[in-house]
């Protein structure tokens, strides 16, 4: 094959590209079985196998950016770069986009390609910064890629799974210019629509809402489709839909939309009292579009707290101002200790203000790694109720989605919370403050015996009312 006709570095990268391929061969020619290898073997040759596709992942990416601005991919009936390279490599366009956005946003990022070499950051964390970055203003998307703003962005990176980082650098976005969240609202649901179109095949809905009106639909579906049992045999399309149908149907039986009744918002917001103030101030002193507010009496215009729906987008200063005003607010007031709900063994389950009280705290799944949203997972009784003849309390239930509650059943284990270390940072975050981070558990053996149940629980009492005492005498 004839060497390609290239700039400084194209015939030396060319034939490592070879070499490269040729290694690739190798590798797999001598990969044949294995399932005879012995562990040790196999977590090497994996772990080489990533560290070398993180590497070719930030060489191929700014490739693909260059070849796509040099238009020569262009042929009559090609319709992007992505179906070029979807075409090239018999790939489905789904996948061509993701990798052609990827590699646009690895590029853009100050630092990216070296970071995702070194494995600091992910394809997936490069796809989460893509759907922040798409939605804010272009200077705000400058600053987050480049400078200290890039620099803040790999460090995300670096200590948060994906989904975290995504919101982290929403946040970091709103930190820095907070009329971009209620601008991006704003551009969004300029183009809100519902389209219901009835015909023989049936009743075709399409739509696009806002995040927040998306987040409080998402969740009147979820609250009208009860987790499938095992012989459900209808897919998630389906459940959805028949959801929707649960919801029109008890809105028109109930007259909940007569004109005497008004239906309040049933989205739970949580923040500190701080943080409640704080808006509460921003919203009578400052307009929520960029470059413009009026001042407060002390000459300034009030910052705006970060605050989100629980699982949710963060709310514009607009939305959170129609939501205080219009709305039945379900709050839960918390304190250094949390309030202990405890309702002994009248009631197996915890329901209501408990079960919010236990997914305030935890916020996830609390197995050590899994970050399982709230809403979709069970509260386990760490005293359990038949053999420790357990309590329905908030201090000794936690957060498990149903796959981990049912291995920590299988496996006889329990969860212990983690001692705080950074004694030197002041007291924790409380829910509700942007840097709140829930607390970490670690898997031990369970205690069989009572002796040993009543010797672990003191230990705990000691540790909870040795960091009490500790924080009220900062």
């Amino acid at each position: 094959m004839d060497a390609p006709a290239g700039g400084a570095g194209a015939d030396a990268a060319a034939a490592w590209a070879r070499v490269l391929e040729v290694a690739a061969r190798e590798l797999a020619a001598v990969s044949t079985a294995p399932g005879a290898w012995s562990e040790a073997a196999r977590c090497l040759v994996v772990d080489a196998v990533d560290r070398t596709t993180r590497v070719l992942g930030a060489v191929k990416a700014p490739l693909l950016v260059a070849q796509e601005q040099s238009g020569t991919w262009r042929r009559p009936g090609t319709r992007s770069f992505e179906a070029y390279r979807a075409k090239k490599n018999r790939e489905d366009m789904g996948a061509a986009r993701r990798e052609a956005a990827t590699a646009r946003t690895l590029t853009a990022l100050e630092g990216g390609l070296d970071a995702l070499a070194r494995g600091e950051i992910t394809p997936s964390h490069a796809q989460r910064l893509r759907a922040v970055a798409d939605k804010v203003d272009p200077q705000v998307r400058t600053e987050l890629l480049t400078g200290e703003g890039a620099a803040q962005v790999r460090d995300l990176a670096k200590e948060h799974d994906p989904k975290l980082f995504e919101r982290k650098v929403e946040e970091l976005a709103a930190v820095r210019h907070p009329a971009t969240v209620q601008d991006a609202q704003e551009a969004i649901r300029a183009r809100r629509y519902l389209r219901i179109t009835p015909g023989p095949d049936g009743t075709r809905i399409d739509g696009l809402l806002d995040p927040v009106a998306g987040h409080r639909f998402q969740l009147a579906i979820e609250a009208a489709s009860p987790r499938p049992g095992k012989d459900d045999p209808r897919p998630l399309g389906q459940r959805n839909a028949d959801a929707l149908d649960t919801i029109a149907a008890a809105t028109l039986t109930e007259g909940k939309f007569s004109p005497a009744t008004h239906v309040p918002t049933q989205v739970t917001i949580t923040m500190t009292e701080a943080s409640f103030l704080a808006a509460r101030e921003h919203l009578a002193t400052a307009t929520h579009t960029q470059n413009t507010g009026k001042e407060s009496e002390a000459g300034h215009v009030a910052p705006f707290p970060l605050i989100r729906a629980q699982d949710g987008p963060l709310l514009p200063p607009a939305d959170l101002g129609a939501l205080l005003c219009g709305s039945a607010v379900g709050r839960l007031v918390v304190d250094a200790e949390s309030v202990p709900l405890n309702v002994g063994r009248t009631q197996r389950t915890f329901k209501g203000p408990q079960r919010r009280t236990v997914e305030l705290r935890d916020q996830h799944c609390a197995w050590p790694d899994c970050t399982q949203i709230a809403r979709f997972c069970d509260v386990h009784h760490l005293d359990h109720w038949v053999a420790d003849h357990g309590e329905t309390d908030t201090h000794r239930g936690i957060l498990l989605c149903v796959y981990h509650h049912h291995e920590l059943h299988t496996r006889d284990l329990d969860l212990i919370q983690t001692t705080r270390t950074d004694t030197q940072a002041g007291p924790p975050h409380l829910p509700g403050d942007p840097d709140y981070q829930p607390p970490t558990y670690q898997l031990v053996p369970r205690a069989h015996t009572a002796d040993d149940r009543r010797t672990r629980l003191a230990q705990r009492l000691r540790r909870r009312v040795a960091r009490q005492t500790m924080w009220q005498g900062c």
